[in-house]
């Protein structure tokens, strides 16, 4: 296990939108958690258009957070200068990658059979648990809250959760 995969989300979305303010309200959102993002992917094919953005956030030196946002949206009819009409997807998934770092220059170690065995013992065994806790449910709730974010720029209605304190 070199990633814990966290929270992943996909929706569906038909009506008005303004895509400049929905790819702004993104990287502003990515930008404010510390992530560095960048596109891996741009398509404009004038009434259709998909976004690949790849967010990244180093936690500590053995683990760092990945979040993946797909965005593709149809059948887009230009309404005003910036609001458009369409119908789309959002997409986003996330993981933990572990032991991406080389600290100790140590790297080539990870090369072998053993180590690799080695180190797929410690991850998905011996502190399986610990890791999950330490990394998966940070990023669990940090993803949730972004997906809070993209749905509330689309103007869709977002459930608020409401916790007893019992």
């Amino acid at each position: 296990m070199d990633r814990i995969n966290s929270f992943s989300a996909t929706f569906k979305y038909k009506g008005e939108f303004s895509f400049k303010k929905l790819y702004s309200s993104l990287t502003k959102y990515l930008k404010s958690q510390g992530y560095d993002s960048h596109e891996s992917n741009f398509t404009d094919l004038g009434n259709e258009v998909e976004v690949e953005i790849v967010s990244e956030r180093k936690v500590d030196e053995f683990a760092k957070y990945v979040i993946e946002t797909h965005i593709h949206f149809l059948d887009i009819k230009k309404i005003s200068n910036d609001l458009y009409y369409g119908r789309g997807k959002v997409e986003v998934k996330s993981h933990v990658e572990l032991g991406y770092s080389d600290v100790y220059g140590t790297h080539f170690l990870k090369n072998t059979s053993f180590t690799k065995k080695l180190f797929k013992l410690y991850t998905d065994y011996i502190a399986k648990r610990e890791l999950n806790v330490k990394y998966g449910d940070k990023l669990y709730n940090e993803v949730r809250s972004y997906v809070r974010s993209i749905k509330e720029t689309l103007g869709m209605e977002v459930a608020k959760v409401l916790r007893d304190k019992n």
